[in-house]
């Protein structure tokens, strides 16, 4: 079959452009992720200046959008020289060549930036993408399980007391609406380090670095997609020593994600990430969501045994491929320890 003649052209962030933009997204995992409109909007309104992005639209001969690009710059590992790269084709009208057009108009536009490295993300029940991302070089780095917790089947009680005596301990267990009420000057930059130092452990294939402190309230502190009264935060002598946080989906309204779930190092061992999850567990619950959504990397086997014991259920992992342009560049900006794949059937799961 003839690759499908396409019109490749710049998105341009109209109403018209957002709305087919979501809906092609949307068709590529129908029954795992909804997005919608106006969450891409809030993104793109509070996107960090220093960052590069740039999206592309492909139309198919009669008008129709039949595949999506993108290339950007993480905040969280920024460097200018590596990228992420995302490439999506209407399941309608895969196999025609579509995809294979837009990977290389977008390669070939980012040759101007010199890059390093380009990323992209393939999920592993994806057996076409997987074949696409290995043919054209790129290469396995890491594995992420994302997993869900259905909180009708969630039961806690093996878990009886544990946040309690985390906070008999001396740590107290607060929420950020709490901790907002109370330090209105100094309650921001207080979060922002401890979700920098908590950040900065994860594993992944890049060295974290610290996003400026404006965008990241503006973007993330600000949100509409925040639950400020399930964003727990864990306080040892007034320091933030610990958080854990709940996310709405504006397109799947009974289910919540887990963002960043982290301790600093030096209050870590003591039940603190346990404690912080059992409280934002218990929000989700008593308010009515149902499912509880996050993702691991698959060598963090300490917060992989949590959520396993937890209820926490293993879906398809996420993949992370590389394609490696510069490896001085790459090696030198890599994170030390991006972690190994693991069978969470091989994790021992503590209870109680």
């Amino acid at each position: 079959m003839k690759p499908l003649p396409i019109s490749i052209r710049p998105f341009e962030q109209t109403d018209a452009e957002y709305e087919a933009r979501t809906a092609l997204s949307n068709a590529m995992y129908p029954d795992d992720y909804i997005d919608t409109v106006a969450e891409a909007k809030h993104e793109d309104a509070h996107r960090d200046p220093k960052i590069h992005i740039e999206r592309w639209m492909a139309y198919g001969p009669d008008g129709t959008l039949v595949g999506i690009s993108s290339a950007g710059q993480s905040s969280w590992s920024y460097h200018p020289r590596k990228l992420y790269i995302d490439v999506n084709v209407h399941p309608d009208w895969r196999r025609r060549g579509v995809g294979t057009q837009l990977f290389d108009h977008i390669r070939a536009s980012v040759e101007r930036l010199d890059p390093a490295k380009l990323s992209v993300g393939v999920r592993d029940d994806q057996a076409d993408a997987i074949r696409f991302a290995e043919h054209r070089g790129f290469s396995e780095l890491m594995r992420e399980w994302e997993n869900h917790l259905d909180l009708a089947t969630y039961d806690p009680s093996a878990f009886a007391g544990k946040a309690e005596a985390v906070e008999a301990s001396g740590i107290r267990l607060a929420t950020l609406t709490e901790l907002r009420a109370e330090d209105p000057d100094g309650w921001g930059r207080r979060l922002f380090e401890v979700s920098n130092a908590a950040a900065a452990d994860i594993p992944s294939t890049d060295k974290h670095t610290d996003p400026d402190f404006d965008v990241w309230i503006k973007r993330f502190v600000d949100s509409p997609n925040l639950v400020p009264d399930g964003f727990m935060i864990a306080v040892v002598d007034g320091e933030m020593a610990g958080i854990s946080t709940l996310w709405l989906s504006q397109g799947e309204p009974d289910v919540v994600y887990t963002g960043l779930t982290g301790v600093r190092r030096e209050y870590r061992r003591r039940g603190i990430a346990l404690a912080l999850k059992l409280r934002a567990l218990d929000y989700a619950r008593t308010n009515g969501f149902k499912k509880v959504k996050t993702w691991n990397n698959t060598g963090n086997q300490g917060m992989l045994a949590i959520n396993y014991a937890l209820g926490f259920k293993p879906q398809p992992a996420w993949i992370d491929y590389a394609l490696i342009l510069d490896p001085a560049v790459a090696e030198a900006t890599a994170w030390e320890n991006p972690g190994t794949f693991v069978d969470p059937a091989t994790i021992a799961v503590p209870v109680g």
